[in-house]
């Protein structure tokens, strides 16, 4: 009791802290104060509102027409053995790796409401999947930072690979909580509908007919357990997503004056120094210092720092920091998917852990890997994009041309149709290897009975 008491206490006096720290940066530095939240609410009304919100609502009206239900019929034989989660899972994996974050917060959030998962699997679920935009990896830091496309195959390959084996490292060591707590009885009703419907799906995949048929039978019932009028789905997708996208919003302003306040305190360059003698003593090389805090922060300023840092000689180690950053997804990220988290009272330990497991395992995979991944990173893009101003995450297409809205969920809207399609083909193949199998032991069976 003392214990939690004192954690508490630490924790209040962090929080007063970090306040008064901004409200004194408000104070001595108001006209940088401003600027910077003029700088948050560009971003967020020039690129982040107007690409979130149609992949928001798109995914809502999914959900409520039943597409995670068709999906978990297909997907239900490889979500359960790798990653201890039900088919419907593999939704929030094809719309957060396609979308990036915090896509899959959003929704591993409302399938939880809905009681498609437990609190331990939603933990679990969210853990994993709350990677990086493709687009981001591949545009933005690889041919607007890295100048070089390469890099961005590399990055990217290391960072849903990595992603896809926390997930399973999870399934392992992750155990569900044992002891009676609040937090058990606030989820009993949403475990027991959990358990209903889970029934129901195994009662779909295990009953007669194709699995067409059955996967279109689970899409049937979800939609008549839902029993909103398409007029009133599409509103409530609507506006479930503006209210996503206002929250999203407000965390960009404020990180982006927060960001700013550091940089004017000598917070930042106590930090570096202190990093600076740190990588000396270890024989690393001192200007990655300067990358790892911003990206402690912000995951798009870290990037850019680091092919800064490196130049024309780039070393493994700074693909590996980089690497590194993207799985962290800075602290901006983490604000907006523990505001989401906290929706359905979903802890937000497990992710925080998860994203320092994520970005210990991903560089460690791109040393593993570098002697196969090298060669990808030997030819940099002819024409090299600048950026001409830093912005968050979401700006995947400003550099060098206007933001095209139609353009940028054309390109997403294609990378999601294509995870469709890899979950789709994963799903016939199984059908084909159980049926194998089937047969196999039908005749088996059939030889012995003789």
């Amino acid at each position: 009791m003392r214990h939690h008491q004192g954690n508490r206490l630490i924790q209040n006096l962090l929080l007063l802290t970090g306040i008064l720290i901004v409200i004194a940066g408000y104070l001595l530095h108001p006209e940088d104060v401003f600027y910077a939240s003029l700088r948050g609410v560009g971003i967020w009304w020039d690129v982040v509102f107007p690409a979130t919100l149609p992949f928001l609502i798109v995914a809502e009206l999914a959900m409520g027409l039943g597409l995670p239900h068709f999906l978990g019929v297909f997907l239900q034989p490889w979500m359960q053995p790798l990653f201890r989660l039900p088919g419907m899972g593999s939704f929030v994996l094809t719309m957060g790796f396609a979308s990036g974050y915090p896509m899959a917060a959003k929704l591993t959030v409302r399938m939880k409401q809905r009681g498609y998962l437990t609190p331990s699997e939603a933990e679990r679920l969210v853990a994993f999947t709350t990677t990086a935009d493709p687009l981001f990896i591949t545009a933005a830091v690889a041919v607007g930072f890295f100048h070089n496309a390469g890099v961005g195959t590399v990055l990217a390959i290391i960072h849903y690979t990595s992603a896809l084996i926390l997930g399973i490292i999870l399934a392992v060591v992750y155990r569900d909580p044992s002891s009676p707590g609040d937090h058990n009885r606030r989820d009993h009703s949403s475990r027991r509908d959990h358990s209903i419907r889970e029934k129901k799906l195994s009662s779909l995949a295990s009953s007669p007919g194709s699995i067409i048929h059955r996967a279109y039978r689970a899409l049937e019932e979800a939609r008549t357990e839902d029993r909103r009028p398409f007029g009133r789905l599409m509103a409530d997708a609507v506006n479930s997503a503006l209210t996503t996208t206002l929250m999203i919003g407000g965390l960009i302003i404020f990180f982006s004056v927060l960001m700013r306040i550091f940089e004017l305190t000598p917070l930042i360059q106590g930090c570096t120094f202190l990093l600076e003698k740190i990588f000396y003593a270890l024989h690393l090389p001192p200007e990655l210092s300067t990358p790892l805090i911003q990206g402690l922060f912000e995951v798009t300023l870290g990037e850019r720092s680091v092919a800064d840092a490196g130049g024309a000689h780039l070393t493994p180690l700074h693909y590996a920091l980089a690497s590194a950053i993207l799985a962290w997804g800075g602290l901006s990220v983490h604000a907006q998917v523990a505001t989401i988290l906290s929706e359905a009272a979903i802890r937000y330990g497990p992710f925080f852990i998860a994203r320092i497991m994520h970005s210990v395992l991903a560089p460690s995979l791109l040393f593993i890997l570098w002697p196969f991944l090298n060669r990808l990173t030997s030819s940099p893009s002819s024409q090299p994009l600048t950026p001409h101003t830093v912005h968050p995450v979401w700006a995947l297409s400003t550099f060098g041309e206007p933001f095209s809205l139609w353009r940028w969920v054309g390109m997403h809207g294609k990378m999601v149709l294509v995870g469709l399609a890899l979950l789709v083909m994963f799903a016939a193949i199984n059908v084909l290897i159980a049926s194998f199998v089937h047969t196999f032991r039908l005749l088996i069976h059939q030889k012995n009975l003789r």
